[in-house]
């Protein structure tokens, strides 16, 4: 497995390998699939946590990349445990499972309540962080994380003994970056109050949020994910229709957006055109679909498209502003407070 890796030498791309799709009704080769075709693919940044995949994904991620961990980054996250044993809600899960098809908002929802039933969260204290963590590198077969994000956390759950002891951490060479990984709300408040500690923010892509973003911030490692899921809500959007009708190319776009095979291509284009200097996380239970990721990203195809496409969303996602009641897109992160 290593070697077959080891030999493919793939330009750096802009584009992550979200863990959150490990696990779940695929299987363990299944999953292992995933990761080998996203690595193969030119992925080289991996995102995970201990509750992903209900505990699986960092042990599938760390056997899978063991044996070119010196050519990736991973990052993981602490603040939400590794899920304990799911007794009812599990059971009460496969029961639903049928449903799936014909009730996904259901299905979704009981999802939902089953991962947060079994992983404690806001567990920031300085004892829980280590002990996640040291669990966490021995599922990833490693003994250091490039990125360690809070997962989740509060303004309320970041304070000076919790920010120390990830120094710590830092300077005992077991950490990377420090980061977090929440909400654009929380992140701007706790980038606010903590100038010059985050080195990495991961938040949904919310194209209006990041217009903000000047050159200065180039060197800010920022990484987007449900860029696909926003940019389909906004594209079926009578506020986006209305922004392409006297647009250059609103025949193409429109036509373009109907279509659907190449929408989530010109969706991913148009995501990576509005966070130039970050990083977009995608992921998908299909590795054709994770190897036409990696494609579209390094085709020109659709280039002009994909910028005409994300100067139209920028326009009807202003920061601080209500979508139609579907999509809140919140104020913009200072990214004065947040370092290089």
């Amino acid at each position: 497995m290593a070697e077959s890796l080891l030999a493919r030498r793939p330009a750096a791309m802009a584009l992550g390998f979200g863990g959150s799709v490990l696990g779940g009704d695929l299987s363990l080769a299944a999953q292992r699939k995933l990761v080998e075709a996203a690595f193969e693919a030119g992925f080289r940044y991996f995102d995970v946590a201990p509750s992903y995949g209900h505990g699986g994904a960092e042990r599938v991620v760390g056997e899978v990349l063991a044996g070119v961990r010196e050519q990736v980054r991973i990052a993981t996250k602490v603040g939400i445990l590794h899920p304990r044993p799911l007794g009812p809600m599990a059971l009460a899960r496969r029961v639903l499972r049928p449903l799936r098809a014909l009730a996904p908002g259901l299905w979704g929802r009981a999802a939902v309540r089953v991962r947060q039933s079994a992983a404690p969260r806001g567990q920031f204290g300085a004892a829980a962080v280590e002990a996640t963590l040291r669990e966490s590198l021995q599922r990833l077969r490693t003994r250091r994380v490039d990125h360690l994000l809070l997962h989740e956390a509060a303004a309320a759950d970041v304070d000076e003994r919790l920010l120390a002891w990830l120094r710590t951490l830092q300077r005992e060479g077991v950490v990377g970056t420090i980061g977090l990984g929440t909400s654009v709300e929380e992140t701007g408040r706790i980038v606010t109050a903590h100038s010059g500690v985050f080195e990495t923010v991961q938040v949904d892509h919310y194209w209006g949020a990041f217009s903000g973003f000047a050159a200065e911030s180039a060197g800010t490692s920022i990484v987007t994910h449900r860029c696909l899921r926003s940019g389909f809500t906004l594209a079926r959007s009578a506020a986006l229709q209305e922004a392409l009708s006297d647009h250059d190319h609103r025949a193409e776009l429109r036509r373009l957006l109907a279509d659907r095979r190449a929408a989530p291509e010109l969706l991913l284009k148009a995501g990576l055109c509005a966070v130039p200097h970050g990083r977009l996380l995608v992921s998908s239970s299909d590795p054709h679909r994770i190897r036409a990721f990696a494609r579209w990203a390094s085709e020109s195809a659709l280039s002009i498209e994909a910028r005409s496409l994300n100067q139209c969303l920028q326009r009807i996602a202003e920061p601080g502003t209500t979508f139609r009641g579907v999509v809140r897109f919140p104020r913009s992160i200072d990214t004065t407070s947040v370092t290089s």
